[in-house]
Protein backbone atom coordinates (compact mmCIF):
# COMPACT_ATOMS: atom_id res chain seq x y z
CA UNK A 1 0.00 0.00 0.00
CA UNK A 2 1.45 3.52 -0.71
CA UNK A 3 1.83 5.22 2.71
CA UNK A 4 1.53 8.58 0.48
CA UNK A 5 -2.24 7.78 0.38
CA UNK A 6 -2.62 6.14 3.58
CA UNK A 7 -4.78 7.71 6.34
CA UNK A 8 -5.66 7.02 10.09
CA UNK A 9 -8.98 5.25 9.11
CA UNK A 10 -6.75 2.54 6.85
CA UNK A 11 -8.64 4.07 3.78
CA UNK A 12 -6.79 5.01 0.33
CA UNK A 13 -7.57 8.94 -0.31
CA UNK A 14 -6.71 10.53 -4.17
CA UNK A 15 -3.87 12.79 -3.76
CA UNK A 16 -6.29 15.07 -5.34
CA UNK A 17 -9.67 16.04 -5.06
CA UNK A 18 -11.44 18.61 -7.69
CA UNK A 19 -15.14 19.59 -6.70
CA UNK A 20 -17.47 21.24 -8.68
CA UNK A 21 -19.19 24.32 -7.49
CA UNK A 22 -22.62 24.11 -9.51
CA UNK A 23 -20.00 23.74 -12.92
CA UNK A 24 -18.05 21.21 -14.51
CA UNK A 25 -14.60 19.83 -13.14
CA UNK A 26 -12.62 21.32 -15.30
CA UNK A 27 -14.04 24.88 -15.33
CA UNK A 28 -13.38 27.96 -12.89
CA UNK A 29 -15.75 27.30 -10.72
CA UNK A 30 -13.92 24.07 -9.63
CA UNK A 31 -11.64 23.83 -7.40
CA UNK A 32 -8.83 21.56 -6.64
CA UNK A 33 -6.89 20.53 -3.56
CA UNK A 34 -4.40 18.17 -2.24
CA UNK A 35 -5.57 15.40 0.42
CA UNK A 36 -8.56 17.67 2.08
CA UNK A 37 -11.92 18.51 1.71
CA UNK A 38 -12.87 21.51 -0.53
CA UNK A 39 -14.69 24.20 0.81
CA UNK A 40 -16.72 26.57 -1.14
CA UNK A 41 -15.19 30.19 -1.36
CA UNK A 42 -16.38 32.39 1.04
CA UNK A 43 -15.34 35.29 -1.20
CA UNK A 44 -18.15 34.42 -3.94
CA UNK A 45 -20.96 33.97 -1.22
CA UNK A 46 -19.94 37.44 0.44
CA UNK A 47 -20.26 38.65 -3.08
CA UNK A 48 -23.52 37.37 -3.89
CA UNK A 49 -24.78 38.24 -0.22
CA UNK A 50 -23.88 42.16 -1.47
CA UNK A 51 -25.90 42.03 -4.52
CA UNK A 52 -28.86 40.59 -2.63
CA UNK A 53 -28.91 43.84 -0.14
CA UNK A 54 -27.87 46.25 -2.95
CA UNK A 55 -31.52 44.70 -5.05
CA UNK A 56 -33.44 43.92 -1.62
CA UNK A 57 -32.50 47.75 -0.69
CA UNK A 58 -33.45 49.05 -4.51
CA UNK A 59 -37.02 46.69 -4.63
CA UNK A 60 -38.35 47.14 -1.81
CA UNK A 61 -39.03 50.72 -1.73
CA UNK A 62 -40.07 50.96 -5.42
CA UNK A 63 -42.82 48.07 -4.76
CA UNK A 64 -43.67 50.00 -1.39
CA UNK A 65 -44.19 53.43 -3.83
CA UNK A 66 -46.18 51.54 -6.56
CA UNK A 67 -48.31 49.18 -4.27
CA UNK A 68 -51.23 51.96 -4.41
CA UNK A 69 -50.00 53.91 -7.33
CA UNK A 70 -52.45 54.22 -10.48
CA UNK A 71 -50.10 53.29 -12.84
CA UNK A 72 -53.17 55.08 -15.47
CA UNK A 73 -52.86 58.15 -13.69
CA UNK A 74 -48.71 57.63 -13.86
CA UNK A 75 -49.34 57.61 -17.60
CA UNK A 76 -51.87 60.79 -17.48
CA UNK A 77 -49.74 62.63 -15.40
CA UNK A 78 -46.53 62.24 -18.08
CA UNK A 79 -48.28 62.89 -21.17
CA UNK A 80 -50.10 65.64 -19.59
CA UNK A 81 -46.55 67.81 -18.50
CA UNK A 82 -46.23 67.59 -22.20
CA UNK A 83 -42.66 69.49 -23.87
CA UNK A 84 -42.46 71.59 -20.79
CA UNK A 85 -40.76 68.33 -19.03
CA UNK A 86 -37.48 69.05 -22.07
CA UNK A 87 -36.49 71.82 -19.64
CA UNK A 88 -35.71 68.76 -16.79
CA UNK A 89 -33.16 67.76 -18.91
CA UNK A 90 -31.29 71.16 -18.53
CA UNK A 91 -29.67 71.59 -15.00
CA UNK A 92 -27.50 68.34 -15.15
CA UNK A 93 -25.53 69.20 -18.37
CA UNK A 94 -25.15 72.56 -16.63
CA UNK A 95 -24.01 70.69 -13.50
CA UNK A 96 -21.83 68.69 -15.31
CA UNK A 97 -20.31 71.98 -17.29
CA UNK A 98 -19.58 73.00 -13.96
CA UNK A 99 -17.42 70.55 -12.15
CA UNK A 100 -15.56 69.99 -15.06
CA UNK A 101 -14.90 73.86 -15.72
CA UNK A 102 -13.29 73.26 -11.69
CA UNK A 103 -11.42 70.07 -12.92
CA UNK A 104 -9.56 72.21 -15.57
CA UNK A 105 -8.59 74.61 -12.53
CA UNK A 106 -7.66 72.21 -10.67
CA UNK A 107 -5.38 70.69 -13.81
CA UNK A 108 -3.96 74.05 -14.51
CA UNK A 109 -3.11 73.68 -10.42
CA UNK A 110 -0.63 70.79 -11.03
CA UNK A 111 0.71 72.32 -14.55
CA UNK A 112 -1.02 70.45 -16.75
CA UNK A 113 -3.18 71.56 -19.65
CA UNK A 114 -6.52 69.51 -21.18
CA UNK A 115 -9.00 71.01 -23.33
CA UNK A 116 -12.21 71.73 -21.96
CA UNK A 117 -14.56 69.98 -24.06
CA UNK A 118 -12.41 66.70 -23.12
CA UNK A 119 -13.13 67.47 -19.87
CA UNK A 120 -16.89 67.80 -20.05
CA UNK A 121 -17.25 64.79 -22.22
CA UNK A 122 -15.48 62.79 -19.52
CA UNK A 123 -17.51 63.87 -17.15
CA UNK A 124 -20.79 63.50 -18.89
CA UNK A 125 -19.47 59.69 -19.37
CA UNK A 126 -17.60 59.06 -15.54
CA UNK A 127 -21.52 60.01 -14.97
CA UNK A 128 -23.17 57.44 -16.76
CA UNK A 129 -21.09 55.01 -14.51
CA UNK A 130 -22.34 56.64 -11.03
CA UNK A 131 -25.79 56.52 -12.65
CA UNK A 132 -25.87 52.44 -13.82
CA UNK A 133 -23.64 50.50 -11.26
CA UNK A 134 -23.40 49.46 -7.90
CA UNK A 135 -20.70 51.67 -6.01
CA UNK A 136 -20.56 53.43 -9.39
CA UNK A 137 -18.94 56.86 -7.91
CA UNK A 138 -16.16 54.24 -7.43
CA UNK A 139 -15.54 53.07 -10.74
CA UNK A 140 -16.20 56.31 -12.07
CA UNK A 141 -12.79 57.58 -10.62
CA UNK A 142 -10.88 55.23 -12.13
CA UNK A 143 -12.90 55.41 -15.06
CA UNK A 144 -11.79 59.37 -15.08
CA UNK A 145 -8.01 58.40 -14.74
CA UNK A 146 -8.75 56.43 -18.12
CA UNK A 147 -10.03 59.11 -20.24
CA UNK A 148 -8.09 61.82 -19.16
CA UNK A 149 -5.03 59.63 -20.33
CA UNK A 150 -6.69 58.74 -23.56
CA UNK A 151 -8.23 62.09 -24.21
CA UNK A 152 -6.24 64.58 -23.12
CA UNK A 153 -2.88 63.08 -22.58
CA UNK A 154 -2.67 63.54 -18.99
CA UNK A 155 -0.27 61.76 -16.71
CA UNK A 156 -1.11 59.44 -13.71
CA UNK A 157 0.45 61.23 -11.49
CA UNK A 158 -1.47 64.24 -12.14
CA UNK A 159 -4.29 63.07 -13.24
CA UNK A 160 -4.78 60.97 -9.89
CA UNK A 161 -4.07 64.23 -7.75
CA UNK A 162 -6.80 66.00 -9.83
CA UNK A 163 -9.18 63.28 -9.22
CA UNK A 164 -8.28 63.19 -5.81
CA UNK A 165 -9.07 67.01 -5.22
CA UNK A 166 -12.58 66.70 -7.04
CA UNK A 167 -13.22 63.99 -4.77
CA UNK A 168 -12.62 66.72 -1.91
CA UNK A 169 -14.32 69.26 -3.48
CA UNK A 170 -17.36 67.29 -3.87
CA UNK A 171 -17.23 66.04 -0.23
CA UNK A 172 -16.34 70.15 1.15
CA UNK A 173 -19.22 71.54 -0.79
CA UNK A 174 -21.42 68.62 -0.35
CA UNK A 175 -20.96 70.09 3.64
CA UNK A 176 -21.98 73.56 2.37
CA UNK A 177 -25.10 72.59 0.65
CA UNK A 178 -26.26 70.06 3.79
CA UNK A 179 -25.34 73.09 5.91
CA UNK A 180 -27.46 75.14 3.57
CA UNK A 181 -30.52 73.49 3.41
CA UNK A 182 -30.52 72.33 7.23
CA UNK A 183 -30.62 76.63 8.28
CA UNK A 184 -32.13 78.28 4.95
CA UNK A 185 -34.82 75.53 5.09
CA UNK A 186 -35.11 74.70 8.73
CA UNK A 187 -39.23 75.67 9.04
CA UNK A 188 -39.54 73.90 6.19
CA UNK A 189 -37.38 70.61 7.09
CA UNK A 190 -39.33 70.61 10.53
CA UNK A 191 -42.75 70.61 9.36
CA UNK A 192 -41.13 67.98 6.76
CA UNK A 193 -40.15 65.85 9.75
CA UNK A 194 -42.98 66.62 11.38
CA UNK A 195 -44.99 65.14 8.64
CA UNK A 196 -42.71 62.05 8.01
CA UNK A 197 -42.05 60.89 11.71
CA UNK A 198 -44.45 62.94 13.42
CA UNK A 199 -42.36 65.14 15.41
CA UNK A 200 -38.89 66.86 15.14
CA UNK A 201 -35.34 65.29 14.33
CA UNK A 202 -34.65 65.88 10.71
CA UNK A 203 -33.39 69.36 10.69
CA UNK A 204 -30.75 68.31 12.99
CA UNK A 205 -29.77 65.04 11.01
CA UNK A 206 -29.25 67.11 8.18
CA UNK A 207 -26.81 70.07 10.31
CA UNK A 208 -25.47 67.22 11.71
CA UNK A 209 -24.74 65.27 8.75
CA UNK A 210 -23.23 68.59 7.17
CA UNK A 211 -20.49 68.52 10.06
CA UNK A 212 -19.62 64.86 10.11
CA UNK A 213 -19.55 65.64 5.86
CA UNK A 214 -17.48 68.62 6.35
CA UNK A 215 -14.71 66.52 8.94
CA UNK A 216 -14.27 63.54 6.08
CA UNK A 217 -13.26 66.50 4.08
CA UNK A 218 -11.22 68.04 6.25
CA UNK A 219 -9.50 65.03 7.13
CA UNK A 220 -8.62 64.22 3.39
CA UNK A 221 -7.63 66.83 2.56
CA UNK A 222 -5.24 66.97 6.38
CA UNK A 223 -4.33 63.00 4.61
CA UNK A 224 -3.11 64.62 1.50
CA UNK A 225 -1.06 67.44 2.27
CA UNK A 226 0.44 65.19 5.26
CA UNK A 227 0.43 61.62 4.90
CA UNK A 228 1.63 60.70 1.52
CA UNK A 229 -1.07 57.88 1.04
CA UNK A 230 0.02 56.63 -2.42
CA UNK A 231 3.05 56.14 -1.58
CA UNK A 232 1.90 54.68 1.75
CA UNK A 233 -0.32 52.34 -0.02
CA UNK A 234 2.51 51.56 -2.55
CA UNK A 235 4.31 50.44 0.20
CA UNK A 236 2.15 48.11 1.50
CA UNK A 237 1.79 46.67 -1.60
CA UNK A 238 5.45 45.54 -1.73
CA UNK A 239 4.62 43.56 1.31
CA UNK A 240 1.68 42.37 -0.57
CA UNK A 241 0.92 38.10 -0.89
CA UNK A 242 0.30 38.65 -4.37
CA UNK A 243 3.48 38.42 -6.32
CA UNK A 244 2.01 40.71 -9.44
CA UNK A 245 0.37 43.10 -6.60
CA UNK A 246 4.12 43.46 -5.48
CA UNK A 247 5.73 44.07 -8.85
CA UNK A 248 3.61 46.35 -9.81
CA UNK A 249 4.29 48.05 -6.49
CA UNK A 250 7.75 47.99 -6.94
CA UNK A 251 7.35 49.58 -11.18
CA UNK A 252 4.84 52.47 -9.08
CA UNK A 253 7.17 53.94 -6.92
CA UNK A 254 7.74 57.32 -9.20
CA UNK A 255 4.66 57.41 -10.21
CA UNK A 256 3.33 57.18 -6.87
CA UNK A 257 5.90 59.79 -5.60
CA UNK A 258 4.97 62.42 -8.01
CA UNK A 259 1.18 61.61 -6.86
CA UNK A 260 1.63 62.36 -3.44
CA UNK A 261 3.99 65.73 -4.49
CA UNK A 262 1.26 67.20 -6.39
CA UNK A 263 -1.54 66.38 -3.44
CA UNK A 264 1.32 67.93 -0.87
CA UNK A 265 1.07 71.18 -3.28
CA UNK A 266 -2.58 71.30 -3.84
CA UNK A 267 -3.37 71.06 -0.06
CA UNK A 268 -0.93 72.86 1.42
CA UNK A 269 -1.58 76.03 -0.74
CA UNK A 270 -5.09 75.45 -1.84
CA UNK A 271 -6.19 78.83 -1.99
CA UNK A 272 -6.33 80.19 -5.58
CA UNK A 273 -7.58 76.68 -6.42
CA UNK A 274 -10.19 75.97 -3.87
CA UNK A 275 -11.91 79.12 -4.17
CA UNK A 276 -11.85 78.79 -8.00
CA UNK A 277 -13.77 75.47 -7.96
CA UNK A 278 -15.52 75.41 -4.80
CA UNK A 279 -18.56 77.66 -5.51
CA UNK A 280 -18.52 75.76 -8.89
CA UNK A 281 -18.92 72.43 -7.00
CA UNK A 282 -21.69 73.73 -4.98
CA UNK A 283 -23.61 75.42 -7.54
CA UNK A 284 -23.66 71.67 -9.54
CA UNK A 285 -25.43 70.51 -5.98
CA UNK A 286 -27.79 72.69 -6.23
CA UNK A 287 -29.48 72.20 -9.35
CA UNK A 288 -30.77 68.98 -8.21
CA UNK A 289 -33.30 71.45 -6.22
CA UNK A 290 -33.85 73.54 -9.49
CA UNK A 291 -33.97 70.13 -11.34
CA UNK A 292 -36.72 68.61 -8.47
CA UNK A 293 -38.63 71.86 -8.94
CA UNK A 294 -39.15 72.13 -12.59
CA UNK A 295 -40.50 68.53 -12.44
CA UNK A 296 -42.88 68.92 -10.04
CA UNK A 297 -43.88 72.27 -11.74
CA UNK A 298 -44.63 70.53 -15.13
CA UNK A 299 -46.60 67.63 -13.14
CA UNK A 300 -48.80 70.83 -11.42
CA UNK A 301 -47.86 70.60 -8.34
CA UNK A 302 -46.96 74.29 -6.26
CA UNK A 303 -44.77 73.61 -3.40
CA UNK A 304 -42.30 76.37 -1.39
CA UNK A 305 -39.18 76.41 -3.12
CA UNK A 306 -37.66 76.02 0.82
CA UNK A 307 -39.34 72.68 0.92
CA UNK A 308 -37.63 71.62 -2.08
CA UNK A 309 -34.32 72.39 -0.65
CA UNK A 310 -35.24 70.34 2.72
CA UNK A 311 -36.23 67.33 0.77
CA UNK A 312 -33.47 67.44 -1.66
CA UNK A 313 -30.98 67.90 1.15
CA UNK A 314 -31.80 65.43 2.70
CA UNK A 315 -32.48 62.91 -0.38
CA UNK A 316 -28.31 63.91 -1.07
CA UNK A 317 -27.52 62.53 1.72
CA UNK A 318 -29.73 59.37 1.82
CA UNK A 319 -28.06 58.93 -2.36
CA UNK A 320 -24.57 59.13 -0.58
CA UNK A 321 -25.52 56.59 2.04
CA UNK A 322 -27.14 53.83 -1.06
CA UNK A 323 -23.63 53.63 -2.01
CA UNK A 324 -24.68 49.58 -3.66
CA UNK A 325 -27.72 51.00 -5.52
CA UNK A 326 -27.06 52.84 -8.40
CA UNK A 327 -28.55 56.39 -7.99
CA UNK A 328 -30.28 55.65 -5.22
CA UNK A 329 -32.65 53.95 -6.54
CA UNK A 330 -35.64 52.61 -5.25
CA UNK A 331 -34.60 55.03 -2.14
CA UNK A 332 -34.54 58.01 -3.58
CA UNK A 333 -38.72 57.27 -5.33
CA UNK A 334 -40.11 56.41 -1.70
CA UNK A 335 -38.42 59.42 -0.38
CA UNK A 336 -40.21 61.88 -3.50
CA UNK A 337 -43.46 59.61 -2.61
CA UNK A 338 -43.27 60.35 1.02
CA UNK A 339 -42.21 64.25 0.92
CA UNK A 340 -45.12 64.16 -1.37
CA UNK A 341 -47.53 62.83 0.96
CA UNK A 342 -46.38 64.91 4.23
CA UNK A 343 -47.10 68.28 2.43
CA UNK A 344 -50.59 66.56 1.87
CA UNK A 345 -50.89 66.49 -1.44
CA UNK A 346 -53.93 64.58 -3.16
CA UNK A 347 -52.62 60.98 -4.69
CA UNK A 348 -49.08 61.16 -3.22
CA UNK A 349 -48.47 57.75 -4.43
CA UNK A 350 -49.04 58.12 -8.03
CA UNK A 351 -47.66 61.66 -8.04
CA UNK A 352 -44.58 60.86 -6.67
CA UNK A 353 -44.15 57.41 -9.18
CA UNK A 354 -44.74 60.31 -12.06
CA UNK A 355 -41.96 62.31 -10.48
CA UNK A 356 -39.70 59.20 -10.28
CA UNK A 357 -40.45 57.86 -13.96
CA UNK A 358 -39.66 61.31 -14.87
CA UNK A 359 -36.67 61.33 -13.07
CA UNK A 360 -35.49 58.08 -14.35
CA UNK A 361 -36.01 58.97 -17.84
CA UNK A 362 -33.73 61.80 -17.45
CA UNK A 363 -31.20 59.89 -16.34
CA UNK A 364 -31.72 57.17 -18.96
CA UNK A 365 -31.26 60.06 -21.48
CA UNK A 366 -28.09 61.15 -20.12
CA UNK A 367 -26.76 57.61 -19.67
CA UNK A 368 -27.30 56.76 -23.24
CA UNK A 369 -25.33 60.28 -24.00
CA UNK A 370 -22.53 59.46 -21.61
CA UNK A 371 -22.08 55.74 -22.38
CA UNK A 372 -22.17 57.01 -26.40
CA UNK A 373 -19.65 59.50 -25.70
CA UNK A 374 -17.54 56.61 -23.98
CA UNK A 375 -17.71 54.46 -26.69
CA UNK A 376 -17.65 56.54 -29.97
CA UNK A 377 -15.57 59.46 -28.97
CA UNK A 378 -11.76 59.27 -30.17
CA UNK A 379 -8.98 61.21 -29.26
CA UNK A 380 -6.79 63.39 -31.44
CA UNK A 381 -4.41 60.50 -32.22
CA UNK A 382 -7.49 57.96 -34.36
CA UNK A 383 -7.30 55.69 -31.16
CA UNK A 384 -10.00 53.95 -29.09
Amino acid sequence: MDGGNERRGGGNWPSSLTVPWGGSSTGPSAIRIEGRVARRPRRAASGWAWRGLGVLAAVAPAVWVMRTASLAGVADLVAGAGPALLLVLAPFPLAMAAQAWGWRTILRAVDTSCPYRPLLRAQLASQAVVFTLPAGSIVAEGVKLTLLDRWCGVRLPEATASVGATRFLLLFSHAFYLATGALVAQRAMHDLSTGLIGGPGLEWLGLGSAIVVLLAALGMAGTFALVSPASALGRAARHAPFAWLRRRARSAVETLERTDGHLRELFRRPGSWLVASGPLFLASWASGCIETALVLHGLGIRVPFADVLALETLLTLARALALFTPAGLGLQDAGYTMFLGACGVPGAATIGLAFSVIKRAKEVVWILIGYALLLRWRPANGKR
